[in-house]
């Protein structure tokens, strides 16, 4: 008689969760990770970028600039516009007046025109800079600012004549 009685009743069932367990001994394989969590793990520890110091007084009125008789908004226009978009990035629900400009040259019908496609050119380039929150209200060439709450004013002026 053996000393271990329970040694075959062992051996039995190490035999029979032998397949089981050989899972266990496979190398773990590692997936690929999705673009998404390539991303994601790209950004960690990334800092945030810090609003720009300042309150609505010492940004209004932002002027942008235009070539004479041109609706396209000028380089120095441009980085005006993006200094405004990152202020309104940061001051959410703050209100916006556009008052266009135009050139003082030409009939009063394209002077209206081209205060319009200005002002719009504004809107647009304030959009595609990221500012799609903002309340933005459009004035008419010449038209006084009847917004009485504090809000940022935007001129889109011209060269004059």
């Amino acid at each position: 008689m053996s000393r271990h009685p329970h040694l075959p009743h062992a051996l039995l069932i190490a035999l029979l969760c032998a397949p089981a367990l050989a899972g266990c001994l496979t190398p773990r394989a590692r997936p690929i990770p999705s673009p998404a969590v390539l991303e994601s793990r790209a950004h960690v520890g990334a800092r945030v970028q810090a609003c720009p110091a300042g309150d609505l007084a010492e940004i209004s009125p932002v002027t942008v600039t235009f070539g004479f008789d041109d609706a396209r908004i000028s380089d120095a226009g441009q980085a005006r516009m993006a200094g405004a978009a990152a202020w309104l990035a940061c001051h959410a629900g703050t209100e916006v007046v556009i008052r266009p400009a135009a050139d003082n040259h030409g009939a009063a019908a394209h002077q209206q025109d081209l205060a319009a496609r200005r002002a719009q050119a504004v809107l647009d380039q304030l959009r595609a800079l990221g500012d799609t929150a903002s309340v933005v209200r459009r004035l008419a060439l010449g038209a006084a600012d009847p917004v009485t709450a504090p809000h940022l004013l935007i001129q889109a002026e011209g060269r004059g004549w």
